[in-house]
């Protein structure tokens, strides 16, 4: 699980987690250069999408931006889009990617965990969206363990799961 990370990922991936998720259940692979032609980009956690001067801004420190996290089953971006934007933009074929190996439920975990707690962090409207979805999928998590995952208060999941009915 989340403890058999390869020492090469852990230390640009460790920051974003306290200690190991064996919920997760995926793998993360050693860092890799991934085509950026074979990437996909579905969706957003973020009602407002993507986020331009971001980019722009990361463009300027694209040789020391950490690897993006793609789900390897759909190669869809987990977390870094901007990064890829960025990359993409400078006109490279290639970036530096960790791989993950869940499931599709597994990943929107780690996507909501990775953005809620660096770069352009989620909008509370988003954290509060992610964890409806969240709620809808793992019904069984305590409050404290989803506030944990999206970054708001166990009182404030409490009160969405009292609103959602889950």
């Amino acid at each position: 699980m989340m403890d058999r990370i390869s020492a090469s990922v852990q230390k640009p991936i460790q920051q974003h987690f306290r200690h190991s998720d064996p919920h997760l259940g995926g793998l993360l692979s050693e860092i890799t250069q991934v085509p950026i032609s074979r990437i996909t980009v579905v969706g957003s956690l973020r009602t407002v999408g993507e986020d331009p001067r971001h980019i722009r801004a990361l463009a300027e420190v694209c040789s020391e931006l950490p690897p993006i996290v793609i789900h390897r089953k759909t190669m869809t971006v987990i977390d870094g889009v901007h990064r890829l934007r960025a990359v993409e933009n400078s006109g490279a074929t290639h970036i530096s990617a960790v791989l993950f190996n869940g499931d599709e439920r597994e990943a929107f975990v780690l996507a909501v965990k990775l953005n809620s707690n660096h770069g352009l962090p989620l909008s509370l409207a988003d954290r509060k969206a992610a964890a409806l979805h969240m709620l809808a999928d793992f019904p069984e998590w305590s409050n404290r363990r989803l506030a944990g995952v999206v970054g708001l208060s166990d009182k404030t999941i409490a009160a969405l799961r009292r609103r959602s009915g889950a």
